[in-house]
């Protein structure tokens, strides 16, 4: 038996948006030569943590007189040790579309309680008017919220003769996004996302005006050893040469160099927004092929091509409350890591529910185009998987209204025969002749199920079992004496189940002529009597199938 599934998987299955894929040909041999055991003080260790700040610059063409150092804490440690050494002396505006820069929020306001504070929040889906904000005050923002799928555009919304700092987390867009390091007086990240490499580590880079705040202000409250940039107001020159101001990881350190190499062989950062935006299009095409799901981020222009966030846009769906759709979202993502198909694509856990996605640049093309036919199961994807885990040995599928987009979503199994009625239009009966006209005259039996008939494996193997044992020409299911679906009919019967018209009832006609020779299945489960034409049916069915 052929494989209904999706003929190919991604050649790796993470698409966690953090830590992230690691990037293409990795493995563990390439850290050997990490000077693991050795003092992080030591020359060679020196030169290492050197090696990946001066790369990291060469990279991303920071500015030369910008300052870079490694930071404890991953981005958040970075962010937060700029924030604390930095701000303070002026008014802030902070940005807030999604769950980081809602931290930002709570760090500027509740800990360390500035007074002159504008919060200009969003909802998830959405940007601020970024022209609302005030640079005459210090501003702090993501430049690509990484639990909401949504972007700033550019750089151009921000002055070049800005009175305050702008301070910018950008770890999900640097390396991935073209980005105007001019614009930012703060520019904060950490390995784990677009380099893949390993957490824990940040990196803080600083432009001359920042430095300049640094060994000119002292803010008010104390700054915890970790965070602290300078001493006696003069920048720890030693922080941005290596000197870390803790103990760093030599194995982390040696990953990310691998990174940073890998970066340099593909074309540099050019080559990994091009990976990305090409992600970021894969998505989008099969997005707009789909008609179930939508991105959470409408606007195109702000939409992320690392964090790409999904939503179901479906009636039923909507229909649910949060946490029967974070039920739902759940049970997808379950699937998939199960089938070996996607790791982590859950949504951020204070997102709205949501599927999400990384598109950075670790993440192969190849790996995004496979993964997209795993998601986009539908009821007829629901009816071939079951027929095929009973070894059906003919699946034939009858389209008529959207044909073209119900082809073009089962095109990939193989087994499965599209048998088209043009006359869709007259009624079921066509259809269910035109079906039946292709089986083959061989044929033991002929099972009839409709779209919005959705049975499970089970249900069809107890009542194909029972068929067979009978030996009657119809066997149907039964709940509290009603009769059910599906309905098989014995091989023999091809010729008159050509011949049923909608003036004569349909396949009443061969129920009324057979019936003493009908085999009828009791079952306990009211599933085999359940149609889908109603959003309450569709939840009922989810249910019992999916809970």
């Amino acid at each position: 038996m052929t494989s209904a599934k999706p003929s190919s998987k991604p050649a790796n299955s993470n698409f966690s948006s953090g830590p992230c894929a690691k990037r293409p040909g990795w493995n563990i041999n390439l850290l050997k030569n990490s000077p693991v055991g050795r003092s992080h003080r030591s020359k060679e260790c020196k030169n290492k943590l050197k090696e990946a700040i001066d790369k990291s610059k060469q990279i991303l063409k920071l500015p030369k007189s910008y300052s870079l150092a490694i930071m404890a804490g991953s981005n958040t440690g970075a962010l937060e040790s700029a924030m604390w050494s930095l701000l303070g002396c002026k008014g802030v505006d902070v940005l807030a579309w999604e769950n980081f820069g809602k931290d930002w929020v709570i760090d500027v306001l509740e800990q360390l309680k500035i007074k002159n504070v504008n919060a200009h929040k969003a909802d998830y889906g959405s940007l601020p008017d970024l022209k609302n904000v005030n640079f005459n005050n210090d501003v702090v923002f993501t430049w690509n919220g990484t639990t909401s799928g949504v972007r700033v555009p550019n750089a151009e919304w921000i002055p070049d003769n800005r009175e305050g700092l702008t301070i910018c987390d950008a770890t999900s867009g640097i390396f991935s996004m073209d980005i105007d390091f001019n614009k930012l007086d703060v520019v904060t990240w950490s390995w784990q996302k677009v380099l893949g490499g390993e957490a824990a580590h940040g990196m803080l880079a600083l432009s001359p005006r920042a430095i300049k705040r640094l060994e000119t202000y002292t803010p008010s409250w104390p700054i915890p050893k970790l965070f602290r940039l300078a001493n006696k107001k003069k920048l720890v020159k030693g922080i941005f040469e290596g000197s870390t101001i803790n103990t760093p990881s030599m194995i982390c350190v040696e990953d990310v160099i691998d990174s940073l190499n890998w970066v340099e062989s593909v074309g540099g950062t050019p080559e990994l927004i091009k990976i990305s935006n090409e992600n970021l299009k894969i998505v989008e095409d099969w997005v707009n092929s789909s008609n179930w799901i939508k991105f959470m981020n409408d606007n195109k222009k702000t939409r992320s091509s690392t964090s790409i966030t999904l939503v179901i846009k479906d009636e039923w769906f909507q229909k649910f409350n949060e946490d029967e759709q974070k039920d739902v979202i759940k049970k997808i993502v379950s699937k998939l890591d199960s089938e070996g198909v996607a790791k982590d694509i859950n949504g951020y856990p204070k997102a709205p529910p949501s599927l999400r996605l990384w598109g950075g640049a670790t993440v192969q093309n190849s790996d995004m185009k496979a993964l997209l036919p795993w998601i986009d199961t539908t009821l007829i994807d629901h009816h071939i998987d079951s027929l095929e885990e009973i070894r059906c040995d003919e699946i034939i599928v009858v389209t008529g209204y959207k044909a073209p987009l119900i082809k073009d979503s089962i095109k990939h199994r193989s087994n499965v025969l599209i048998a088209h009625n043009p006359d869709y239009g007259s009624g079921r009966v066509s259809s269910i002749k035109r079906g039946v006209s292709e089986v083959s005259d061989y044929c033991d039996a002929i099972l009839l199920i409709g779209v919005d008939q959705p049975r499970n494996s089970g249900i069809l193997s107890l009542l194909i079992g029972s068929h067979f044992q009978s030996e009657a020409l119809i066997s149907s299911p039964r709940f509290e004496d009603k009769g059910g679906h599906p309905v098989i009919f014995s091989g023999c019967l091809k010729s008159e189940l050509l011949k049923i018209t909608e003036r004569k009832e349909g396949l009443r006609e061969i129920f009324n002529k057979y019936r003493k020779d009908m085999n009828k299945v009791v079952f306990d489960d009211p599933l085999v009597r359940l149609d889908l034409n109603t959003d309450d049916d569709y939840k009922i069915a989810y249910e019992k199938y999916c809970g």
